[in-house]
Order: C-alpha cells, then sequence, then structure tokens
C-alpha cells in the first residue's frame, strides 16, 4: 500500500511553487524554461512527467502536439490544481495519483519520460522500474547539485517544506549516467544551468540503444 506519510501529500502547492519561485531560487522560473525545451525537442506524440506538480511547463505545449500527456504525481490536490489550469489539453491530459516508490504501479507506455527534481525523492531504484514499466525512447532527467547546501533552500515559505528533507537524497549525475549507460541507455544531451543561491541544475536525456 502507498506510504500515507509520504510528506509531499501535505505541502500546500502554493507554498511549494512560491518558494520555487523565489528571486535566491528562481528554480519554477527555470524549469519552466527547461520544460519548454524538453517537451519540444524531440519528435514524440506522447509524453509522461513524473513529479508534475501544478503542471509548470505544461503551457509551452501546442495544440495537437502530443497524443497522450501523462501527468504523475503523488499529491492529488496537486492534481487537481493541473487540471484545472489547462482546460486545453483535457482531451489528451491523464493525471494519475501515484507513489512512484511502491513495488507495484501501473503506468501507460510513452515515448518521452520527463522526470525534474524527482529522482531525489523516489531513488534510482524506483526510477528504473518506472522506466521499466513505461518503456520510454527517450528520458529527459533534471537533477540538482548543491554545493554543500541543503536541498531546500531557505525562503519565507521554505518551513513547510523541510519534512520532504527526510526523504530526499543527493543524486550523483556521473552515477546516474553510468547506471542509465549500464541500462542500455546513451546519452544525448547534457546541459548545467547555475542558479543564483550557488547550486546547479543539471539536465541529462538519454535514447535507447536500439538491440542489435
Amino acid at each position: 500500500m502507498p506510504d500515507m506519510r509520504n510528506p509531499w501529500r501535505d505541502v500546500p502547492l502554493d507554498q511549494y511553487e512560491k518558494h520555487m519561485a523565489e528571486q535566491k531560487i528562481y528554480q519554477l522560473q527555470e524549469l519552466n524554461r527547461l520544460m519548454e525545451r524538453q517537451l519540444n525537442g524531440y519528435d514524440v506524440h506522447s509524453v509522461a512527467i513524473l513529479g508534475v506538480a501544478g503542471g509548470n511547463g505544461l503551457e509551452h505545449i501546442a495544440a495537437g502536439q502530443y497524443k497522450t500527456i501523462v501527468g504523475v504525481d503523488i499529491n492529488e490536490n496537486y492534481l487537481n490544481t493541473c487540471w484545472r489550469r489547462y482546460p486545453q489539453l483535457q482531451s489528451c491530459l491523464q493525471l494519475l495519483c501515484v507513489d512512484l516508490r511502491q513495488s507495484e504501479i501501473s503506468l501507460p507506455q510513452v515515448d518521452l519520460v520527463v522526470a525534474d527534481l524527482i529522482l531525489e525523492y523516489i531513488g534510482m531504484g524506483a526510477f528504473f522500474h518506472c522506466l521499466a514499466v513505461v518503456k520510454p525512447e527517450i528520458v529527459s532527467c533534471v537533477v540538482q547539485q548543491n554545493q554543500k547546501e541543503a536541498f531546500v533552500s531557505p525562503s519565507p515559505y521554505s518551513q513547510g517544506l523541510q519534512k520532504v528533507e527526510d526523504i530526499h537524497q543527493d543524486i550523483d549525475p556521473a552515477e546516474l549516467v553510468a547506471l542509465m549507460k549500464g541500462s542500455g541507455w546513451s546519452v544525448i544531451l547534457r546541459e548545467e544551468i547555475p542558479m543564483p543561491n550557488g547550486k546547479r541544475l543539471i539536465r541529462l536525456d538519454f535514447r535507447l540503444k536500439l538491440q542489435e
């Protein structure tokens, strides 16, 4: 059964988005720009966004661009807000409340998986299990390098986010690349974005190698 104590179930979306948008953090804005490139960088017809939250970045999807858009999150309130925000996508948008850390998950197969700042909360094992279920051709990830600071930066809204630190784990980009290569994926893009608080966002895109 899903872990009902997962702290992400109790973080209000408004508080989370205001924290992420703080000028000293600026991740909401930068992730929005990254999502625009992730969602429009490949000739694919279906996408799953892991940790979709309120749908930051979905406004960059043009009408008819995707046949299927799957948004996955553990917080049902986030998904409800996402649904209200994007009525223009509702003909192809599926929103699923799933705890990706669980061993038994049900997700549709898609061409592209976008996973931004979620590996830190579900772990490598759960991420690879998710890929085995979804079977994408392309994966685009964003992980954070912390420069010896806490993963959750201080802000007027950060107090309510402190409990998510309990389930956070740092992700080493080099380890992620090595594990992906070992599972048959090739790196097709690497991008580093310095952030105002000294942290860095690392985007890594992978394509599944064709079996010989």
